[in-house]
């Protein structure tokens, strides 16, 4: 049983309440028991003082990859982040990871519709999308994700895929671009049309405004507004400039994602194994390598980068630095006539992919007075948590989950995280143990078989 905590002198940062105060927080079991300006101990809590940092509610982050590696389970706790949203997961490698590697998390996962391995080809039947639609559910996954840009579906089956989620009131997210449109604004103002009416999650805003089409501000300003005309659909978008692809060669020789041929192109090199072994030596593609010691992905130099993409046969995750600070901060900061954010969410696209730096960057912006802290808050925490029909976590109302982060402010960085009253994170040390798999009610059979217990959600924004 969870012994009783409590949180004593800290500057605590509440987005429901819209409100930032020196305060305590008492947690029992798995939730918040109570908030106030200052709350007696009991010989029962364990203390914890916050004096001079920041008590705001984990991180919920709605883009992440940990599937491929399990570590990114650890790699989230240390960036704050207490629930997350894998979009391209297969469930075996979902269970697999969670059994290995779980540190207290909450989980999802979409199921990714790729051609020429989860599906047939890129303009599949409505009859084979509903069928991946149903594998999907029965195992475990929230819905299904479209990797538009990097192994992209004709704009019918696009359009079908979200039909059909919305149908079966299933999580669909899309990474944009069609076999007639590439990832980029154009590619973006495509999703938003076979979207329209209908519930999708556009992801990565920002990585759609790069400046390949026109100036990365106005590709901004272009994104924006097309978000602003599909109110069904939920949006977000991270601070990073670097990406996260495949470095993988097909037999002919060129990059088997279309992202990858885009950076290689983007940055002056041809698209093919000599092109790929320059863009590693200059630094323009980072290699990724998994440091078992550390259990964290790390990017490699150039000359080691080149040894291992060499080693391992081009089959290693890259990431460029492609991503313009001059659109991805407007994309993040932008709000409608009504005062909310027209991009819901901060996100990172991150997990195993290493660049997790909501909190790191979220709180420059604050610095910068760009953003209040309880706006930081509702975008990497409230939002995303209500997103992913968890309307008891991403606040601290006394009730809600003990989902909950101390931070210093001025390093930006994490001292302490609490997911359900357990202490996960401490002193830059993963210490958590199991956590939460979270799907819809048709895939309780399946976990419950896999001797997991499932929390199910239903996102109210599906329902449109």
């Amino acid at each position: 049983m969870k012994k009783s905590i409590l949180i004593k002198n800290g500057t605590i940062v509440d987005p429901k309440a819209n409100n930032v105060f020196h305060g305590d927080i008492r947690i029992e079991g798995a939730l918040i028991a109570s908030v106030a300006k200052s709350i007696a101990p009991r010989k029962s809590d364990r203390l914890i003082d916050a004096a001079g940092n920041l008590v705001m509610p984990g991180l919920v982050d709605i883009h992440v990859h940990i599937s491929h590696c399990p570590d990114g389970h650890q790699m989230l706790a240390k960036a704050g982040v207490t629930s997350t949203l894998d979009v391209s997961g297969m469930p075996n490698d979902m269970l697999g990871g969670f059994a290995k590697a779980a540190c207290g998390l909450s989980v999802a996962f979409l199921y990714p519709l790729i051609p020429g391995s989860t599906i047939n080809g890129k303009n599949p039947s409505k009859n084979e999308l509903r069928k991946a639609f149903d594998y999907a559910l029965n195992n475990g996954a929230l819905g299904v994700k479209i990797a538009g840009g990097h192994y992209p579906l004709t704009p019918q089956a696009t359009q079908a895929a979200i039909e059909i989620a919305r149908e079966k009131r299933a999580w669909i997210a899309v990474h944009a671009g069609s076999t007639e449109t590439p990832s980029d604004i154009c590619g973006f103002e495509e999703l938003v049309q076979l979207a329209g009416s209908n519930p999708v999650q556009l992801v990565h805003v920002n990585s759609f405004c790069r400046g390949t089409v026109e100036d990365p501000l106005k590709e901004a300003v272009r994104a924006l507004d097309s978000i602003k005309s599909v109110p069904n659909c939920r949006s977000e978008s991270y601070l990073a400039t670097i990406n996260g692809t495949s470095g993988a060669l097909a037999p002919d020789g060129i990059p088997k994602s279309g992202v990858t041929r885009r950076c290689l192109t983007q940055g002056g090199f041809p698209m093919n194994l000599e092109g790929m072994k320059k863009a590693i030596l200059v630094g323009w593609a980072k290699v990724h390598h998994h440091d078992i010691e550390k259990r964290e992905i790390i990017l490699l130099d150039p000359e080691d980068g080149l040894k291992s993409y060499l080693k391992n046969k081009t089959n290693v995750m890259q990431s460029f630095p492609v991503n313009s600070p001059v659109s991805a901060i407007p994309i993040a900061l932008a709000k409608n006539e009504k005062g909310s954010f027209v991009v819901d969410a901060l996100a990172t696209d991150g997990g195993a992919i290493p660049r997790n730096v909501t909190l790191k960057q979220g709180l420059c912006l604050v610095a910068y007075g760009a953003l209040t802290l309880p706006e930081f808050a509702r975008k990497a925490c409230m939002i995303p948590a209500s997103i992913m029909g968890l309307s008891n976590k991403g606040h601290l109302s006394p009730g809600a989950f003990a989902d909950i982060i101390i931070v210093d402010q001025d390093a930006a960085s994490l001292k302490l995280s609490i997911s359900e009253g357990q202490v996960i994170v401490k002193n830059g040390k993963v210490i958590g143990k199991g956590g939460q798999f979270i799907s819809t009610e048709r895939a309780n059979e399946f976990l419950k078989g896999n001797s997991l217990t499932p929390v199910n959600v239903t996102p109210k924004w599906l329902k449109h």
